[in-house]
Protein backbone atom coordinates (compact mmCIF):
# COMPACT_ATOMS: atom_id res chain seq x y z
CA UNK A 1 0.00 0.00 0.00
CA UNK A 2 1.33 3.25 -0.71
CA UNK A 3 1.63 5.99 1.87
CA UNK A 4 -0.42 9.42 1.67
CA UNK A 5 -4.11 9.66 0.39
CA UNK A 6 -6.56 6.87 1.01
CA UNK A 7 -8.93 6.99 -2.51
CA UNK A 8 -12.44 6.20 -2.47
CA UNK A 9 -15.10 5.01 -4.91
CA UNK A 10 -16.46 9.03 -5.42
CA UNK A 11 -12.63 10.30 -6.12
CA UNK A 12 -12.79 7.31 -8.83
CA UNK A 13 -16.04 8.46 -10.09
CA UNK A 14 -15.34 12.17 -10.31
CA UNK A 15 -12.66 11.49 -12.33
CA UNK A 16 -14.31 8.54 -14.75
CA UNK A 17 -17.19 10.35 -15.13
CA UNK A 18 -15.75 13.76 -15.07
CA UNK A 19 -18.31 15.16 -17.61
CA UNK A 20 -21.30 14.02 -16.63
CA UNK A 21 -20.69 15.17 -13.01
CA UNK A 22 -19.92 18.63 -14.49
CA UNK A 23 -23.22 18.48 -16.56
CA UNK A 24 -25.39 16.94 -13.40
CA UNK A 25 -23.17 20.01 -11.26
CA UNK A 26 -24.19 22.73 -13.80
CA UNK A 27 -28.07 21.94 -14.14
CA UNK A 28 -28.34 21.68 -10.55
CA UNK A 29 -26.31 25.18 -10.12
CA UNK A 30 -27.36 26.71 -12.69
CA UNK A 31 -23.86 27.87 -12.83
CA UNK A 32 -20.66 27.32 -14.13
CA UNK A 33 -17.43 25.57 -12.74
CA UNK A 34 -15.18 27.96 -10.36
CA UNK A 35 -18.31 29.71 -9.44
CA UNK A 36 -19.67 29.96 -5.93
CA UNK A 37 -23.01 28.37 -6.77
CA UNK A 38 -21.12 25.43 -8.58
CA UNK A 39 -19.21 24.64 -5.96
CA UNK A 40 -22.17 24.08 -3.61
CA UNK A 41 -23.59 21.93 -5.85
CA UNK A 42 -20.66 19.84 -6.57
CA UNK A 43 -21.33 17.05 -4.32
CA UNK A 44 -24.39 16.37 -4.93
CA UNK A 45 -23.68 16.85 -8.75
CA UNK A 46 -21.17 13.95 -7.97
CA UNK A 47 -24.06 11.59 -5.84
CA UNK A 48 -26.40 11.76 -8.45
CA UNK A 49 -24.04 10.18 -10.72
CA UNK A 50 -22.56 7.61 -8.05
CA UNK A 51 -25.93 6.65 -7.71
CA UNK A 52 -27.19 5.89 -11.15
CA UNK A 53 -23.88 3.38 -11.32
CA UNK A 54 -24.93 0.14 -13.08
CA UNK A 55 -23.80 -2.80 -10.89
CA UNK A 56 -21.18 -3.43 -13.50
CA UNK A 57 -19.89 0.00 -13.11
CA UNK A 58 -19.67 -0.15 -9.84
CA UNK A 59 -17.60 -3.48 -9.54
CA UNK A 60 -15.19 -1.49 -12.19
CA UNK A 61 -15.01 1.42 -10.09
CA UNK A 62 -13.93 -0.43 -7.15
CA UNK A 63 -11.19 -2.40 -8.44
CA UNK A 64 -9.71 0.81 -9.64
CA UNK A 65 -9.86 2.23 -6.07
CA UNK A 66 -8.02 -1.28 -5.08
CA UNK A 67 -5.64 -0.08 -7.58
CA UNK A 68 -5.31 3.20 -6.68
CA UNK A 69 -5.06 2.47 -2.89
CA UNK A 70 -2.50 -0.08 -3.55
CA UNK A 71 0.06 1.41 -6.34
CA UNK A 72 0.66 4.71 -7.06
CA UNK A 73 -1.97 6.97 -9.13
CA UNK A 74 -1.33 6.87 -12.34
CA UNK A 75 0.78 9.52 -13.70
CA UNK A 76 -1.49 10.81 -16.14
CA UNK A 77 -4.05 11.96 -12.95
CA UNK A 78 -1.37 13.14 -10.56
CA UNK A 79 -2.08 16.68 -9.72
CA UNK A 80 1.01 18.44 -11.20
Amino acid sequence: MTKGRKYALRHVVAHERKGEVEEETRALSGASPGTREYFAKYQAGLNAVCDRLTGEELEEYKATVREWNQRMLPKEIQRA
